[in-house]
């Protein structure tokens, strides 16, 4: 019998080599260690299972949001759920499993003994969901006391594709914290807000690699000709990192714009 040591350091091993190669597939034994005793090797489980939408997949993260004893097992999925939320709006989900999904995370949201960090993920999952109800758990999470909850806030917001909350994620561009002008600034791309984009172009001189990086990425998403000048300029550079970024983000302005040209 393998040690729970062990146990571990196979499946994050096995996680690290299906996300290097799309050829492999451990989704079996991922789903049976959904099961096992450690929380960590749940929560590699879970990891593990990112890219499976299958629908029958719904009920046991539900189930380990739900009744999971570890609080970093219920946050993965709560986060992992959120791909399948997506796929409810798009009708892609049958009616009553988007409902169960809808109402756990609710519960987890409402809870008021529930770890931050399984709110909070729960929180950005829940934000694929565009209406009133979500707009108003966005806004509790947006004035809550915790920074950590306040960047799943607006994390959220970039995510709800929402309009409305064009100027809460344009104040927090200028934030003192890196982690909040990063999240303003990937929210600003989501939203695909032209009025970012003087402030996004100042952020790639940010003192925060991350942040510069997805400045870039938000300029991409925007769009335009001053976006475009920009990623141009940056790509012909001397940072090779920068100019990295800002080649992928042409390339994706120009499928946003002309689709079909990258296939001809």
């Amino acid at each position: 019998q393998i040690g729970q040591a062990r146990r571990c350091q196979i499946i994050a091993r096995m996680v690290e080599l299906a996300e290097e190669s799309f050829e492999l597939d451990y989704g079996a034994l991922f789903r049976h260690c959904l099961h096992d005793t450690p929380p960590i090797v749940r929560r590699h489980a879970i990891d593990g299972l990112w890219e499976d939408d299958s629908a029958d997949l719904v009920e046991p993260l539900v189930r380990l949001l739900s009744t999971d004893t570890d609080p970093g097992v219920r946050a993965a999925a709560a986060m992992s759920l959120g791909r399948f939320v997506f796929q409810a709006e798009c009708d892609e989900l049958d009616e009553r499993r988007g409902a169960l999904i809808r109402g756990a995370l609710e519960r987890t949201i409402e809870d008021p003994d529930e770890e931050v960090e399984v709110v909070r993920r729960a929180v950005e999952s829940i934000a694929y969901i565009n209406d009133q109800a979500v707009r108003r758990i966005i806004d509790r999470a947006y004035d809550h006391g915790d920074d950590h909850m306040r960047e799943s806030a607006v994390f959220a917001m970039g995510r709800s594709a929402d309009p409305f909350w064009a100027e809460s994620v344009l104040a927090e561009l200028y934030n003192d914290s890196p982690s909040m002008r990063y999240e303003a600034a990937r929210a600003c791309g989501e939203l695909e807000l032209r009025r970012a984009v003087g402030r996004l172009i100042d952020l790639i001189a940010d003192p925060d690699l991350e942040v510069k990086i997805v400045a870039v990425w938000a300029l991409g998403q925007i769009g335009g000709d001053r976006s475009r000048n920009t990623l141009e300029c940056l790509s012909q550079g001397e940072d090779e990192t920068l100019g990295a970024a800002a080649s992928e983000a042409l390339d994706e302005m120009r499928f946003l714009t002309h689709p079909m040209d990258l296939l001809l």
